[in-house]
């Protein structure tokens, strides 16, 4: 849902492309001009060749618009990823902002998330807390191009649920962290996004992240 939390005419500028195979899509792209590629292929469908179409479309979609170096991101279990990116001439930058990608079983008891005194957990409840919500993205995101009629528009969209989209109630009311999750349930499968977690500055010492 990241890539519709702006309004169209302020969104990142990207280009996409979907890779098929026999009619069925086994990996897709996103140029984020002028030079970011985010990814992913099919497990089944991790082959040199279809690592190459991707990279050969990333370098031919950034074109003229290209400012400095192409520029990939990937897992660090992502060995054939990897591969292709060092043989198409790509190498490690070291010294770059990275995420941390974690897992965990849902097979398990989901522990109940630990709150100072005070602070409430719970889902965004409607209209009234739209307004808070977007200024609470905007304070952590700080500068942030999300806006209300964006987070309206994202609140149309099939993976989202209102019971989903979380935040922590401080004392007095004000809202100080939020996560957004989505949901798709299809014939063939069922998946969850978990979006963001972030909160208020002032907040950060006082409401530790919760994984859950």
């Amino acid at each position: 849902m990241g890539l519709y939390q702006h309004e169209p005419e302020l969104a990142w500028p990207k280009r996409t492309r979907i890779f098929e195979r026999d009619g069925a899509p086994i990996a897709f792209g996103i140029l984020w001009l002028p030079q970011t590629l985010r990814s992913a292929v099919h497990p089944e469908h991790r082959s040199d060749a279809v690592y190459d179409a991707l990279l050969e479309w990333f370098a031919s979609a950034a074109g003229p618009e290209l400012d400095g170096g192409l520029d990939a991101q990937l897992l660090e279990s992502d060995d054939a990823f990897r591969t292709a990116l060092e043989r198409h001439g790509y190498a490690p930058l070291p010294n770059e902002s990275w995420f941390e990608h974690r897992v965990r079983s849902l097979q398990a008891p989901i522990e109940e998330p630990e709150l100072p005194d005070g602070y409430v957990l719970r889902s965004v409840a409607g209209e009234a807390d739209l307004e808070p919500r977007v200024e609470l993205h905007r304070a952590a995101w700080e500068p942030s191009r999300f806006t209300l009629p964006a987070y309206r528009f994202l609140r149309t969209l099939p993976p989202y649920r209102e019971k989903l989209d979380l935040v922590v109630e401080a004392p007095g009311g004000r809202l100080a962290a939020y996560s957004v999750h989505g949901y798709h349930a299809g014939k063939l499968y069922e998946s969850a996004g978990f979006e963001v977690v972030d909160r208020q500055l002032e907040y950060r010492l006082e409401v530790p992240s919760c994984y859950t």
